[in-house]
């Protein structure tokens, strides 16, 4: 017989509305949703729902028509303000059922709550403003006021607080305390209708980097409506903002574009908030989305952590209905939603906001977007990247009562036969070992604290146990290997026999810690392989993984990697002797799988020896070398993606060679360029001397006489004195 028979949701924002659907739908409980406000609230938020949020609209039955109302974005990207383009991921929408939608949340609301309705059992009472809460071992009860000023009690099984920031549940469990802080930022979002992506070129969503002048531009509507978010000066009122507004617009957006120019329809400051309840549950009662935590807009994890609060607690009541959990996994729905805000949400928020303005972060931000490119590059590893927004999401099914009696059995079955039992001498050797090691840790840590707490050094006493808890951990780590070599052997090999090869390229690029190799002459002459040094060595190690597997992980880390040949004077030996050169010993060719390359070129290595004088180089000879390198690539069986640089710097201004010379040695790689992009390969070509000259394979076909008519000028307009 089911648990629950009504449950009393209080807030008619996205959150309640999808958790009332799903209560609905799919278990025919009775949900009563409660909202201060007479209609759907239609202030500028938040429009973009990823893959862990569709999942959950495919379960209340709503996706079909989110998606006729919305569209499927194509990529994000961050710019500078000229728009120069730093980096960006999924330029093309995702093929899958589980790819983003943009709908604003005031197009959404409507549908909810259309959905909600044609439900048997389902209300929503407008107009009824909480003013407290009361519970007892049965349920929980909304003490609510009335528009009118009649004062009602309205009680369930259990009652959910999905009233947004300033949450009246919330404030009823713990008062006004709210864990966290406010940023120092003022923030202004607007809805506008400006053709960003016809007049500027720009992606469907845009974050723009800049020290003051940061802001966010996204598509959100088929008819052209763009949510921009951008930033302001701090202790302004509200009207102030208002009327900044044109001018902030005229100094941050490309154009400076003047009110005439512009259509806006809506705008709403706000400040932006980093925080999280103390619990998300008190006995019956319980909070999701913006009642339960909040962090800022950028990069969408509020909403998307709001979902997942959702979906979470459906699953969780679905298995209270169904007898399949008891009450108790609520206590886990709150340890855990808060451990994946304080380890996922929290920190990542806050990583997107600072990537746009802060100097501080610069590194990360050169990281970040070397991620982005790495994505594009290799589809089956973006893809991956993509759908880590899943982890935002916690699947309580996995609790459910039936699933531990199959499910449970079947891995403790697997688990065995793959370590071919339990080995009573190695446990009995591991398990003291094991103790001793946690007792000396211990001990380290107590003289750790009682050297801090007594403020003096122990000396000889702290670093003895240190040593000890060392010794102890290597004595560990030796007994274990063993058996965790035959683990890890057997489960290698049960990959390879039974996962396609797409599948085993995404869990061995897990494997490749660095993203970029160097490569000049010391490549060669280094004893170690190339991942030796990293801390998953053990995969690359063939006693661990079997001779077949670890042939697979080298392929593809040759096919993820990219090679970066960077001695301009020796790069086409280098390059020759790096595609047949099999460092791993598995008689693997790296010319057969190289799939991401970067290459100098230089115009000043060819025509100088090694003691800076002219070569004896004719112009024609020149260019051969400067081309030589890239012949090394001919006849590639993999399509590769190059970026090269073409570096002239010293040939014109030294007397060495003319501009007018230097335009014909160049007319060789011109030509090799063309040949490769006839081939298929994917090339981003730069020659900075000459005005950042860039061509690429964005272009969609290589322009040939652009570059000759550059060479041609640049020829024409270089001074007497140069030739």
């Amino acid at each position: 017989m089911p648990k629950l028979n009504h449950i009393v949701i209080v807030g008619a924002g996205p959150s309640g509305l999808l958790l009332g659907i799903l209560l609905a739908k799919n278990l025919g409980i009775k949900v009563t949703i409660l909202d201060a406000d007479a209609k759907i609230n239609g202030n500028p938020r938040a429009a973009h729902y990823a893959p862990s949020a569709v999942y959950d609209f495919h379960r209340a039955g709503i996706i079909d028509d989110v998606r006729a109302k919305g569209f499927s974005p194509k990529g994000v990207c961050w710019r500078l303000q000229d728009g120069t383009f730093l980096g960006g991921m999924g330029r093309e929408p995702e093929d899958n059922k589980y790819a983003m939608v943009v709908l604003p949340l005031d197009r959404l609301g409507p549908l909810l709550v259309k959905h909600f309705e044609s439900y048997s059992g389902t209300q929503i009472l407008w107009g009824h403003k909480l003013v407290g809460v009361e519970q007892d071992e049965n349920g929980a009860t909304a003490v609510i006021e009335t528009t009118e000023g009649e004062k009602k009690k309205i009680s369930g099984d259990y009652l959910v607080g999905a009233d947004g920031a300033s949450s009246g549940v919330r404030t009823a469990l713990f008062g006004k305390e709210y864990p966290g802080e406010t940023l120092s930022a003022q923030i202004v979002a607007t809805n506008v209708y400006l053709p960003f992506d016809e007049r500027f070129g720009y992606w469907d969503s845009n974050f723009i980097v800049h020290p003051t002048d940061w802001y966010m531009a996204a598509k959100i509507t088929t008819d052209g409506l763009w949510r921009v978010t951008y930033g302001d000066s701090e202790g302004l009122s509200k009207d102030e903002l208002v009327k900044r507004q044109p001018l902030r617009y005229e100094q941050i957006l490309p154009g400076k574009p003047k009110p005439h120019e512009y259509k806006l329809i809506s705008m709403s400051p706000y400040k932006l908030q980093q925080r999280c309840a103390p619990s998300f549950r008190v006995g019956k009662i319980l909070l999701v989305a913006d009642a339960a935590h909040l962090c800022n807009p950028f990069g969408g994890l509020g909403l998307t952590g709001g979902f997942a609060d959702v979906g979470s607690l459906y699953d969780c009541f679905m298995g209270i209905h169904l007898d399949e959990l008891d009450e108790s996994i609520l206590d886990r729905y709150s340890e855990i939603r808060i451990k994946i805000w304080r380890e996922m949400i929290d920190p990542m928020s806050r990583e997107n906001f600072h990537r746009l303005w802060d100097p501080a972060h610069e590194e990360k931000r050169k990281e970040f977007f070397a991620m982005c490119e790495k994505a594009n590059n290799d589809p089956v590893w973006g893809k991956s990247i993509a759908e880590s927004i899943h982890q935002v999401r916690h699947d309580f099914t996995q609790y459910f009562k039936s699933k531990q009696k199959t499910e449970g059995k079947d891995i403790v079955m697997d688990t065995q036969a793959l370590t071919n039992g339990r080995n009573p001498a190695i446990e009995e050797t591991v398990k003291p070992l094991l103790i001793d090691s946690r007792k000396l840790y211990k001990d380290y840590r107590d003289l750790q604290r009682g050297r801090i707490k007594r403020g003096f050094l122990l000396g000889e006493e702290l670093l003895k146990a240190r040593r000890d808890v060392w010794v102890a951990e290597q004595k560990l780590l030796e007994a274990i290997r063993p058996v965790a070599k035959a683990s890890c052997l057997r489960l290698c090999k049960d990959v390879y026999r039974a996962l396609p090869r797409e599948l085993k390229d995404v869990i061995y690029s897990y494997l490749h810690a660095h993203d970029t190799i160097y490569v000049g002459p010391e490549y060669f002459e280094r004893k170690s392989r190339p991942c030796e040094s990293d801390s998953k060595a053990h995969y690359w190690d063939v006693e661990y993984t079997g001779e077949e597997m670890q042939k697979e992980i080298v392929e593809s880390w040759y096919r993820t990697t990219l090679f970066y040949f960077y001695d301009k004077a020796n790069n086409a030996k280098v390059i020759e002797q790096f595609l047949v050169t099999d460092r791993w010993g598995l008689d693997i060719q790296p010319r057969n799988f190289i799939c991401h390359s970067r290459i100098e070129l230089s115009m000043d290595g060819v025509l100088h020896n090694r003691y800076g004088t002219r070569s004896c180089c004719t112009v024609e000879d020149a260019g051969k070398k400067l081309v030589k390198p890239l012949k090394n690539f001919d006849s590639l069986p993999n399509h590769v993606e190059f970026f090269i640089r073409i570096h002239t710097y010293n040939a014109p201004h030294t007397g060495c060679m003319s501009m007018v010379e230097l335009r014909d040695a160049i007319r060789a790689v011109v030509d090799e360029l063309e040949t490769l992009f006839k081939a298929g390969h994917r090339v981003v070509v730069q020659w900075p001397d000459l005005d950042n000259i860039e061509l690429s394979w964005k272009n969609v076909r290589f322009f040939k006489h652009e570059w000759v008519k550059q060479m041609e000028l640049a020829a024409q307009l270089t001074p007497s004195g140069s030739e």
